[in-house]
C-alpha cells in the first residue's frame, strides 16, 4: 500500500454503535446531493399517508457526517436501530422496504 505522508491511515468510526440511538423510522441526510434533498418531502409524505412517524435529520457540519449512523453519510433510512437503506431512495423502493418491514401493507 502507498502513502502519501507517514502517520496513521484512515479508518472509519464505529458507525453501528450510532444505530442505537434512532427509534423508530428515520431518514438522516445531507443536503449534498440534489436528488436526496428532492426526495425528502416525497418520501416524508408517503410516510404520512401511511400514518408512519417518520423523523428527518438533516447533516449540516462534517462532524455530524462522521457521527452518522451509516458509513455512507449522504443518506440513511433507519427502522428501530436497523440499517435499511444507505442510498437515495425512490418512492417504489420506499415502499417496498416499508412493506418489507411490515410497516405498510401491500
Amino acid at each position: 500500500m502507498y502513502s502519501l505522508t507517514k502517520g496513521p491511515l484512515p479508518k472509519f468510526r464505529d458507525w453501528r454503535s450510532r444505530l442505537a440511538d434512532y427509534q423508530g423510522l428515520h431518514i438522516i441526510y445531507a443536503n449534498q446531493c440534489p436528488w436526496v434533498a428532492r426526495s425528502i418531502p416525497e418520501l416524508s409524505g408517503i410516510a404520512s399517508d401511511h400514518g408512519l412517524d417518520l423523523q428527518v435529520t438533516e447533516l449540516k457540519t462534517a462532524r455530524e457526517a462522521q457521527n452518522a449512523p451509516s458509513v455512507y453519510g449522504i443518506f440513511s433510512l433507519v427502522f428501530n436501530a436497523k440499517l435499511l437503506a444507505d442510498h437515495y431512495l425512490s418512492a417504489t423502493r420506499f415502499r417496498n422496504i416499508l412493506r418489507k418491514e411490515g410497516l405498510i401493507q401491500s
